[in-house]
């Protein structure tokens, strides 16, 4: 950040603004297993208690907040998607990128490849043979850029 001309400070109330690096919820299931060990699985929620939530909730009481989000596989936005003043999704993109593009120095283009369901219980309701078939999706497959945003040093 320093690079890039900001300056990083270490509570949210001394910023101006503040950008929250997030990875799609996850659990361990079979930690035992053989897929189980190397996998991803289980909720695709964001919950009192996880760090990274936690954070976003701390920092969006008292600046802007910038999310992005690591999509390795869809999560529900639903509670992130009010505390951020920009929500990103991505797929693996460096430090440097993201600054790149918050800063206007490149632009970030894309579509979802998947639906992001909006709660649990869709996910539940789902037909697990059906791909997007949420009934109200919190963001549909396809969906993209909606804005743009630029930080000023």
């Amino acid at each position: 950040m320093a690079a890039k001309g900001f300056t990083v400070v270490a509570r949210p109330e001394d910023a101006d603004v503040a950008i929250i690096r997030l990875e799609a919820p996850s659990e361990r299931l079979h930690p035992n297993n053989f897929f189980g060990s190397r996998q991803k699985e289980g909720r695709l929620d964001f919950r009192n208690g996880d760090a990274g939530y936690e954070a976003l909730k701390a920092a969006s009481a008292h600046v802007p907040t910038i999310v992005s989000v690591y999509l390795d596989r869809p999560a529900i936005l639903t509670n992130v998607r009010d505390k951020a003043a920009v929500l990103l999704a991505n797929f693996g993109v460096s430090d440097v990128a993201l600054m790149d593009v918050l800063t206007g120095r490149a632009s970030a283009s894309g579509r979802l490849p998947f639906e992001l369901p909006s709660s649990m219980a869709d996910v539940s309701a789902q037909d697990p043979a059906v791909p997007d078939d949420s009934a109200k999706p919190l963001y549909a497959v396809g969906a993209g850029i909606m804005g743009a945003v630029r930080l000023r040093r």
